[in-house]
């Protein structure tokens, strides 16, 4: 499975979770503008899988360059823990 695919697939899951969902239009990736988007999860038990993602879509192609999955942060006020990154 593609990432484009693993994208889509976790974003169905995860309509019926409650999570924060932030987008950013002015990022930049290898120099070229591009859209972030953040989905913070707020509960580890309905999403167990990841507490953050951030994604970055190229605005001229309007396919993802990036992706970063962060793991729950092991005490409450930890920082998260980088589990995946693809550019």
């Amino acid at each position: 499975m593609n990432l484009l695919q693993r994208l889509i697939a976790t974003a169905r899951r995860d309509l019926a979770t409650d999570c924060r969902v932030e987008v950013l239009d002015d990022v930049r990736i290898n120099g070229r503008p591009a859209e972030a988007i953040i989905v913070t999860q707020q509960s580890q038990e309905q999403s167990p899988d990841y507490y953050q993602a951030r994604i970055l879509i190229d605005r001229e192609y309007r396919l993802p360059v990036h992706f970063e999955s962060y793991g729950w942060p092991k005490q409450p006020d930890g920082d998260p823990r980088l589990l995946e990154q693809y550019t």
